[in-house]
């Protein structure tokens, strides 16, 4: 009886998903681990390429005001970050390459930055970069 109840209350994932990108907007990226680390469902759904790339849009359009930049502007920084594998292979640590453009720790109207060029493409952080033979 008390599973049927359990079951039926269950919100459907897209509705969860949703919550979710307000919980990252509001705590910024660490929540994804947070979320990712609760349960099995949780995990599963904040690791799908959609919600990663859904919560990325929320937080650049929190910080950008598109509708002054011209479309060539638009194009080039508003895409999707990846997951990469740092190229210094004492680190070899994963983390969120966004390329040139605008940085931030995903949290709503938190912007740290905007560059112009990848200073070090391929490493997690300057570092990496210099430890592994950078500027030589």
């Amino acid at each position: 009886m008390i599973e049927a109840m359990y079951t039926r209350s269950r919100l459907p994932d897209d509705i969860i998903s949703r919550i979710f990108v307000l919980v990252v907007l509001q705590d910024g990226d660490p929540a994804i681990l947070n979320l990712a680390l609760t349960c099995q469902k949780f995990h599963s759904i904040v690791c799908q390429p959609l919600f990663l790339e859904e919560a990325h849009f929320s937080w650049l359009d929190s910080v950008v005001e598109w509708k002054s930049l011209p479309p060539q502007h638009r194009d080039k920084y508003r895409r999707p970050y990846t997951i990469s594998q740092c190229r210094y292979l004492l680190c070899g640590g994963l983390y969120k390459d966004c390329g040139a453009g605008y940085k931030g720790n995903g949290q709503r109207g938190v912007l740290q930055g905007f560059y112009s060029t990848e200073d070090y493409p391929g490493y997690c952080s300057w570092d990496c970069f210099i430890n592994d033979g950078g500027l030589d």
